[in-house]
């Protein structure tokens, strides 16, 4: 659990979908396939697909530093 510093709980914060997406990409599982390690490993989150340049929310303050494809 995690709570602010007047400890109240932020479990409902953080379970907000950041995004508001068209479908899902990948679904939690505990048998995925992993394209590197060639073998199958628990995939314990679920992927959200999005149009290009759809608007992402945070959950937590940060700081972007890369956008684009890798790999």
């Amino acid at each position: 659990m995690y709570y602010d510093n007047k400890a109240r709980s932020l479990t409902n914060f953080f379970l907000k979908i950041p995004l508001r997406y068209r479908r899902i990409s990948s679904k939690f599982t505990h048998k995925r396939w992993h394209p590197i390690l060639k073998k199958y490993r628990a995939h314990l989150g679920i992927d959200y697909a999005a149009p290009v340049g759809r608007k992402i929310f945070a959950t937590a303050g940060g700081k972007v530093i890369y956008k684009g494809r890798r790999g």
